[in-house]
């Protein structure tokens, strides 16, 4: 969804609006007997009538677009707090490496990185290169 799209859709709806007003407004002669489909009024009211209900349609549905858009980019962002709000909570319980695997690995299927096998592969690696840099270069005991 754009902003053009709702723009345009609303210069539609309030030109629809005062088209319907306008073709409302169009003089009929009571003098003459005009039966009401044939009345000059009708094409105009049905057209603006047909704009007007064709916009309200196009502007739901793109908020209901925009509205899946916006939980489909906050669903990932609530999984991954509630991972990392996990990981932080076992802390004390599971071994760091462990934890640290786990939690790499689920956030990496959470994302779609690659497929299991990837996912492990640079899961595996980075705990390892983790417990390389840390501990054996810095001296840094990790938890």
């Amino acid at each position: 969804m754009t902003l053009q799209t709702n723009v345009f859709n609303l210069i539609l709806f309030a030109f629809s609006i005062l088209f319907l007003i306008g073709s409302w407004m169009i003089d009929v002669p009571e003098s003459r007997n005009i039966a009401l489909f044939s009345s000059p009024v009708v094409i105009p009211m049905f057209s603006s009538i047909c704009m007007i209900i064709l916009s309200l349609v196009i502007l739901n549905k793109e908020h209901k677009q925009r509205e899946q858009a916006e939980f489909g980019l906050m669903k990932p962002f609530v999984m991954f707090s509630a991972i990392l709000l996990l990981f932080l909570l076992l802390m004390k319980i599971v071994h760091f490496y462990i934890l640290s695997f786990a939690f790499l690995l689920t956030t990496f299927r959470l994302f779609r990185v690659g497929s299991w096998v990837k996912c492990i592969g640079i899961s595996v690696g980075l705990i390892i290169a983790l417990g390389l840099v840390f501990e054996m270069l810095f001296g840094i005991l990790l938890p």
